[in-house]
């Protein structure tokens, strides 16, 4: 059983190449996920929901930083589609940006949350590394 496991760690590792896949797999773990495919913009939320919340996620797939006009256009898009905050996923994000997103959450009653690209896929290592645990103990 020990070898299927780890089989279907290599499959995973292969499939799982962009952050957005990445970030949806990992959101699976909280509630229902959808992608809104309705909205305009490049960037296309994931929704996360359960019984008493709703966040929307946003993957800023790209090399440079967040900045401060990103989190202004995300907390915008998040208000819209009514949600109750924002996951927010990047490689990076810029001091004023990050500051920003403080403030917002002292001030707002929505809640944002910002994770590097390099956050998710050590919570996925970890999440794989505590299956891998789980399953040989029940082995």
């Amino acid at each position: 059983m020990y070898k299927y496991l780890l089989l279907g760690s290599l499959l995973e590792k292969m499939i799982i190449k962009t952050m957005e896949t990445k970030v949806w797999f990992f959101l699976h773990r909280y509630g229902k996920v959808e992608q809104l495919f309705d909205e305009l913009d490049t960037i296309k939320p994931f929704i996360v929901s359960d019984e008493t919340q709703k966040y929307a996620v946003f993957v800023f797939d790209w090399n440079k930083s967040v900045g401060s006009n990103t989190i202004i256009r995300t907390e915008e898009r998040t208000r819209k589609i009514n949600c109750d905050g924002a996951i927010i996923v990047a490689n990076r994000f810029s001091s004023i940006a990050s500051e920003m997103v403080e403030y917002l959450n002292k001030s707002e009653k929505e809640k944002f949350f910002l994770f590097t690209q390099k956050e998710v896929d050590q919570i996925l290592i970890i999440s794989q590394q505590a299956k891998l645990i789980s399953h040989s103990y029940l082995v």
